[in-house]
C-alpha cells in the first residue's frame, strides 16, 4: 500500500506544479478576437531587435483625460535595405482586462523612421472611459515575429466643458500688405494665444476666391500650440492675374471647434516699364538735337 500512497503523492505534486506554472509562467492574456498575444508589464523605452530592424517604444508622459490624449511613438532602425511590411495593433484595456479600444495600422519600413501615433486622429473621440487605471498595448508584427510593448496610465475624469476650456485660443490672421503687384508676394501671419494648459493640434486650411467666388487656391497644414505661436504661410503656388481676391482661413481644433477669418487683397496691374523707357529716350534725344541746332 505504501507504493500506492507514494504514487498518489507524486500525481498530486505534479498537479500542483502544473497549476503553479500556469499561474506564474504565463502572461495575462486578453480574451476575445483581438489578435494580441497578451499584455506585458510596463516597459517605457523598451527596445527590441527584429531580424531586419530594431524598434523602440516611447509613451508621451502627460495628463490623460480622454483616449484622444494618448500619444506615443515607435522608432524603427533597419539593419539592411530590405523594405519591411509591419502590422501595428493598438489595444486599450481596463484594470479588469476588458477591451475598451482597438485599432490597427500597416506600414512600410525601409529607412530609419519614427512613427508618432495620436489617438486624436484614430477616431477615438466618441469613446468615453471612466476614471481609473488602463493599459495601452502596442503589438508590432513582422514576418513570423511579433513584439508587444505596454504602458499603464491613469485616466482622469473631466467634464466636456472643462476639457474644452483647457484648449481655448485667441486666433488672428494678419496680412501686412493687402495690395500687391505679384501673387507670389502674398504672405499671411496666423497668431495663436492659448488660454488653456494642454498642447493642442490645430488644422489650418487656406482658401483664396476671386470676385466671382471661384476657388483659385487651397492649402492645408497642421501645427501644435502650447502657449503662444506664430505661423507664417506663404502662398507659393498661388498664381493669379490682377484683380480683387478674398483670402479665407479656416482653423479646426478640439475635434469640432471651427473659426473663420477673411481678408480682401488686391493684385494691381503690372505696368510695363518699356513705354517710359522709350519716352525717356525720345526726350533725351530731343534735348540733344535742340542743343546741337542751337549751336549751329
Amino acid at each position: 500500500m505504501k507504493w500506492v500512497k507514494g504514487y498518489i503523492f507524486l500525481w498530486i505534486a505534479f498537479f500542483f506544479m502544473l497549476v503553479l506554472y500556469g499561474f506564474f509562467g504565463n502572461n495575462f492574456s486578453i480574451s476575445g478576437d483581438i489578435p494580441l498575444t497578451g499584455i506585458l508589464k510596463e516597459t517605457p523605452g523598451e527596445q527590441y531587435v527584429f531580424p531586419d530592424f530594431n524598434i523602440s517604444f516611447s509613451f508621451v508622459d502627460k495628463d490623460i483625460y480622454k483616449l484622444r490624449d494618448i500619444e506615443f511613438s515607435l522608432h524603427f532602425v533597419p539593419i539592411g535595405n530590405t523594405k519591411s511590411l509591419v502590422t501595428l495593433d493598438y489595444v486599450v484595456v481596463d484594470k479588469n482586462g476588458e477591451i475598451k479600444f482597438f485599432d490597427q495600422d500597416v506600414v512600410n519600413i525601409q529607412n530609419e523612421t519614427t512613427i508618432d501615433i495620436n489617438f486624436d486622429r484614430r477616431k477615438a473621440q466618441e469613446i468615453k472611459l471612466a476614471e481609473g487605471e488602463y493599459t495601452l498595448s502596442v503589438r508590432v508584427s513582422y514576418d513570423n515575429s511579433d513584439k508587444t510593448f505596454s504602458h499603464k496610465f491613469f485616466l482622469q475624469e473631466i467634464s466636456d466643458l472643462l476639457y474644452s476650456i483647457k484648449q481655448l485660443f485667441d486666433i488672428k490672421m494678419e496680412i501686412d500688405d493687402t495690395t500687391i503687384k505679384n501673387a507670389k508676394d502674398l504672405s499671411a501671419r496666423v497668431i495663436f494665444t492659448s488660454f488653456g494648459s494642454e498642447p493642442t493640434p490645430v488644422n489650418l486650411s487656406f482658401f483664396i476666391y476671386d470676385k466671382w467666388d471661384n476657388e483659385v487656391y487651397r492649402d492645408n497644414e497642421q501645427t501644435t500650440v502650447e502657449t503662444e505661436k506664430i505661423v507664417i504661410h506663404d502662398f507659393n503656388n498661388f498664381n493669379a492675374p490682377s484683380g480683387e481676391y478674398l483670402v479665407v482661413l479656416r482653423t479646426v481644433y478640439n475635434v469640432d471647434v471651427e473659426d473663420y477669418f477673411e481678408q480682401k487683397i488686391i493684385i494691381q496691374d503690372r505696368v510695363s516699364p518699356w513705354p517710359f523707357i522709350i519716352l525717356g529716350i525720345i526726350l533725351i534725344a530731343g534735348v540733344v538735337v535742340f542743343f546741337i541746332n542751337r549751336r549751329k
